[in-house]
């Protein structure tokens, strides 16, 4: 998969494909050969018991570790090149509420939106 190239199929448009990701610690798997897509315009919810591989994975997708082997393609962009524009393109809600107790809704939006 090329940059920005759309993908279609019987289910929509390709937004993220995960394509046979693990990521080991040592000798430790925290992820074993993930592969998943997820279409735009869709809700989509990543749900698995404790030490499933979820931070794992969205940590991989957004650049904060790398993985051990595989790839991900965030609306065509590969996460291993093109990481800049990766992180422009997705969004993220983690469980639970990351909020300043000093900052407004708006200047909440306008921090997570740089």
């Amino acid at each position: 998969m090329c940059g920005n190239i759309s993908v279609k199929n019987d289910e929509g448009e390709l937004g993220v494909d995960i394509d046979n990701l693990s990521k080991y610690y040592g000798n430790k798997m925290a992820l074993k050969s993930l592969s998943v897509k997820f279409y735009r315009n869709m809700i989509t919810a990543f749900l698995g018991r404790n030490g499933a591989g979820k931070s794992t994975t969205w940590s991989i997708l957004t650049g904060l570790i790398p993985p051990s082997s595989g790839t991900a393609y965030i609306d065509g962009y590969d996460i291993l090149t093109d990481i800049k524009t990766v992180r422009k393109r997705l969004g993220f809600a983690p469980q639970y509420n990351i909020l300043f107790d000093l900052l407004t809704v708006k200047e909440h939006l306008e921090f997570f939106s740089e």
